[in-house]
């Protein structure tokens, strides 16, 4: 056998053992966002447990500035608060509030396991996860809907959602 057959079935073996690992090994959890009318990927984001993100917006009428805080616990996200510049109409309430830096908190402890937002044209709605603090409107048009979701993914699953999203 030659050595040219040699290596190009090592490196068939090494490609093949690669693969097998990054399709069976965990990369852990992710927040996935995507297309709702379409099944997109239009982004993923490692997150560990715990770790809090958050959808900003601008209240339509009240014109309040809103977050939206969530957690991953698991593959469910849970919004743990909601977070407001002062009460406006629509706004939690029923539940106990308290204000911290210039914000009016109420703990909302929901879980929602994923969650669809419609874009707006009117407000700037932003996803801030990690380092990342993006505009809703760079995901999709105005007036469609996104849906944020939770999964633990194997290595192979997010390079696939990362090159997806880069679409």
């Amino acid at each position: 056998m030659s050595y040219a057959r040699v290596t190009a079935k090592l490196a068939l073996v090494v490609a093949v053992v690669a693969c097998t690992v990054l399709a069976t090994t965990s990369a852990g959890t992710v927040v996935h966002v995507e297309h709702e009318q379409s099944g997109e990927t239009l982004a993923v984001y490692s997150i560990d447990e715990d770790e809090e993100f958050s959808i900003y917006y601008v209240h339509s009428s009240e014109k309040t500035p809103i977050r939206e805080v969530y957690v991953v616990d698991d593959t469910s996200i849970v919004q743990q608060r909601e977070e407001y510049g002062y009460y406006a109409a629509g706004l939690e309430f029923g539940r106990e509030t308290q204000r911290v830096d210039g914000w009016t908190v109420a703990e909302v402890d929901r879980e929602v396991d994923e969650f669809a937002v419609r874009t707006a044209a009117t407000t700037e709605q932003r996803l801030v996860i990690g380092d990342e603090n993006r505009s809703l409107q760079t995901y999709t048009d105005p007036w469609e809907t996104i849906t944020i979701s939770a999964e633990d993914v194997t290595y192979l699953e997010y390079v696939v959602y990362k090159i997806a999203s880069l679409v």
